[in-house]
């Protein structure tokens, strides 16, 4: 269930992130339709992301004495707290969008981190 959760939780990253597609993409949206899909995305991968730690947390036998452990959990709690700080500034960032961009690319740097030494430690 946990990591159905984080799969959850990376969907909500790329709803979150739609802007930035959209943006790329060169195609034209709606701005109240962009910002709209993001909150809700924001608020999915907020939630099921939270989810998704607690349970993870749980469910691991965690060995304190494994540099891998601290690895895997800060990297997951940073990329949480940057995507908790991104949520509450969404107003602030929906102004400028190059701080949208900025903001995105450090994101989905940790969640690709994040997601290697994930399934590196899994397998």
């Amino acid at each position: 269930m946990a990591n159905y959760l984080g799969i959850l939780s990376s969907l909500g990253f790329a709803l979150a992130f739609f802007s930035f597609i959209a943006n790329i993409s060169n195609y034209k949206f709606n701005n109240r339709v962009i910002f709209t899909v993001a909150h809700w995305g924001l608020i999915i991968s907020i939630f099921s992301g939270l989810v998704h730690g607690l349970l993870m947390a749980e469910r691991e036998n965690i060995n304190f004495y494994d540099f891998k452990t601290y690895w895997i959990y800060a990297e997951g709690l940073l990329t949480f707290n940057l995507l908790i700080f991104f949520s509450f500034s969404f107003t602030e960032f929906k102004l400028s969008t190059k701080k949208i961009i900025y903001f995105t690319y450090a994101l989905l740097f940790l969640i690709s981190c994040h997601l290697w030494v994930s399934v590196i430690h899994l397998s």
